[in-house]
């Protein structure tokens, strides 16, 4: 092998916070006058900012938020070479990791998966028809056989799927394949949530591996092995210490904390944390806090350290370097969380301290009695009462480390229940809204609250995140059951005047429904291997995933408005859909994505009383200087927007899906009568407002 290529197995995720776990085996070129000594490292670090590494393979899948994770970690897409999914639940970031490689000019991609997961039809769906990316697929057989699924100058991969195990185990020989002596080191990987790890390991018995090439009788041997999410980890410890093989481990953060309320994973989407924690200390009525301290474990402070035990969990936002006389560990994280803030924050906080005042910033009677022990606790009480949003994602498509894919959550007390549950319908799902929904509402087991998901048109990041949202659903659902069992749910049938709302509601708490385009619905089928939102089996459908709806149904989605009504906006994407509804004694109007629209204008005069309150949700893609550009992709600067607000009239404005290209947030606020200003703000992911 040449001295001056190396190997990185690069963490972006282990998995917590409902991303999945996803690691990048990387081949980097390093400068021909450092040699492999553990000291020489450091180069590394620039490499990760400054240039792609030499080819990229996504070893263990690619779990949901990947594109988001690679914009806050720094990584490239663009050199991703090949995909090996282990199973169908592990490739919910392949749709972002498409479109990276058709920005950048890419001219292949190579997918390993079972016949669960049809990527043709997926890229179909993502790229369209013309699509200039060669998408070379491979489909493992269930046999208890060693298949060679791909092979570069770099790597050769094997695969096989036994029958019992029902996911896939790959093995990975690297070296440079004009000779195979030259191999430098192999490594394993067995799939997530492995029922018996002992019997897994069997698997990877040294007579059953490939034999090194045809002309061959020396079989390959071991270097390590990964082990992706294993039950039961904390227990079967004998298991980790078979063999002469390094063992590395991915584990959700909450399976190793052993907690039911962790913090964030100080790994992942750590800029956003930093900003979260920013507000949340400005704004705390109406930013929940999410700081973690970073972890620092010996073995991952400094920023190069060298690892001695085995096994050894693997972290998000780490790499380790492998084939050196000692494993060396790169705790990316460090660098990441050193990253001083923008200063643009400050009119982002005005215009949100305008739109939701200080709710304890009152007069207080000195002579009053103070209560602040239980203040808390009673505001708290209070909100859980009333009906809120809370921002979940305020980006557009290019991927941010700050800002999210679109998202929002309307979380509404319930009121076919003696309990104090919620009901939780979401606008707009792309990728990374489970995290999100993870830290900003564990207070409402939201996991079992969703009722409802609304998407307003077919662009990924408005629905890329429901794939791995509605899996994640169903895995936490079917082990926790709720009160009404899913035979009594009668789903073949959208609602109709015979079968009343609120008797509807009664009888799907399990399944969410999906309003979305048809094509947003055929990418479900396809991502989850499901018709109609009905999981396939070998003879016959399966579990219900979601109860398919399509904006063009004349009835009302279940839920807790009285009033609910698609609107169809001008969007370069047909067809796209803003919503307006009304709960209790407010309503909502959600533009989606769309040039100025005098639909939304006239569906508000329609139906709503002027008098009655209105939170304008509008999208402010361009600043009013890219006039131009918004026009070209039918989106809307800040004024127009604004302007929007005014002909409705609103009550309330908050401005969303902002481009990266952002220079200022500083604009004028809307008015009515040209005299009293509308309240005003700028949207951030974790924002909470009450409706």
């Amino acid at each position: 092998m040449k001295s001056n290529i190396c190997f990185s197995l690069d963490v972006l995720s282990d998995g917590s916070e409902f991303t999945g776990a996803t690691l990048f085996l990387s081949v980097w070129k390093r400068p021909g006058s450092l040699q492999c000594t553990d000291e020489d490292y450091e180069w590394l670090k620039e490499s990760t900012d400054l240039s792609p590494p030499l080819a990229r393979y996504a070893i263990a899948g690619l779990g949901d938020a990947t594109a988001r994770l690679c914009a806050d970690q720094r990584l490239k897409l663009s050199s991703t070479r090949a995909v090996f999914v282990p199973s169908g639940e592990c490739a919910g970031g392949i749709s972002a990791v498409l479109l990276a490689l058709i920005n950048s000019g890419s001219p292949s991609l190579h997918v390993v998966s079972d016949d669960s997961l049809n990527v043709e039809d997926l890229a179909s769906i993502i790229l369209g028809k013309h699509r200039h990316l060669n998408i070379m697929t491979c489909h493992v057989p269930s046999q208890r056989n060693w298949w060679k699924v791909y092979s570069d100058n770099y790597l050769t991969a094997y695969a096989q799927k036994p029958p019992m195990q029902g996911s896939i185990i790959y093995l990975y020989a690297i070296g440079l394949q004009q000779d195979p002596k030259e191999r430098l080191f192999t490594i394993a990987v067995l799939p997530p949530e492995c029922d018996d790890l002992m019997s897994a390991l069997d698997y990877l018995h040294s007579d059953d591996l490939p034999l090194l090439d045809d002309d061959s009788d020396l079989r390959l041997s071991l270097d390590y092995v990964i082990v992706l999410n294993p039950k039961n980890y904390h227990q079967d410890k004998q298991a980790y210490t078979r063999g002469d093989y390094e063992i590395f481990v991915t584990l959700p953060s909450d399976s190793v904390l052993q907690t039911t309320n962790p913090s964030p994973d100080p790994g992942l989407l750590i800029h956003a944390q930093q900003v979260a924690n920013h507000f949340a200390c400005q704004m705390p009525w109406a930013f929940s806090s999410s700081s973690s301290e970073l972890d620092t474990s010996p073995t991952l402070n400094p920023p190069f350290a060298k690892a001695t035990s085995s096994p050894f969990l693997l972290r998000s936002c780490t790499s380790v370097l492998l084939g050196t006389p000692s494993r060396i560990l790169f705790d990316r994280r460090l660098d990441a969380w050193n990253r001083p803030l923008s200063d643009e924050w400050s009119a982002i906080v005005l215009s949100l301290q305008s739109l939701i005042p200080d709710p304890n910033a009152v007069a207080v009677d000195e002579n009053e009695i103070s209560l602040d022990d239980d203040s808390d606790d009673l505001d708290e009480e209070v909100r859980l009462c009333k009906p809120q949003l809370v921002v979940l994602g305020t980006g557009c498509a290019s991927p941010s480390a700050i800002r999210g894919a679109s998202g929002y959550a309307l979380i509404v007390p319930s009121e076919i229940h003696d309990d104090s549950t919620m009901e939780v319908f979401l606008l707009d799902c792309g990728e990374g809204v489970s995290t999100m929904l993870e830290r900003t509402c564990q207070h409402i087991d939201w996991i079992h609250s969703i009722h409802g998901i609304w998407i307003s048109h077919s662009h990924l990041d408005h629905y890329g995140g429901l794939p791995n949202l509605l899996q994640t659903i169903s895995n936490a659902r079917r082990q926790k059951p709720s009160s009404i069992k899913s035979s009594q749910i009668d789903s073949s049938s959208p609602p109709s005047p015979k079968r009343p709302r609120v008797q509807l509601e009664r009888q799907q708490p399990r399944i969410p429904w999906v309003m979305a385009p048809a094509k947003v619905l055929h990418y479900l089928d396809v991502m989850l291997n499901c018709r109609h939102g009905k999981k396939k089996t070998a003879t016959t459908t399966g579990e219900q995933l979601f109860i398919p709806l399509l904006h063009q149904d004349p009835t009302m989605p279940p839920g807790p408005w009285s009033f609910f009504q698609n609107i169809k906006v001008y969007h370069n994407c047909c067809p796209s859909y803003g919503l307006l509804l009304r709960l209790k004694d407010s309503w909502l109007c959600y533009s989606g994505d769309t040039r100025p629209c005098r639909s939304l204008v006239s569906a508000c005069h329609r139906h709503r009383h002027c008098d009655e309150d209105l939170l304008l949700i509008h999208e402010a893609t361009f600043e009013q200087s890219e006039q131009e550009q918004a026009q070209i992709k039918k989106h809307s600067t800040v004024t127009e927007a604004l302007s929007i607000a005014s002909q409705i009239p609103a009550t309330r404005v908050l401005l969303s899906h902002f481009s990266q290209r952002y220079l200022s947030m500083e604009q004028p606020p809307p008015s009515n009568d040209g005299k009293t200003p509308i309240p005003m703000g700028y949207a951030m992911d974790g924002l909470r407002l009450d409706l």
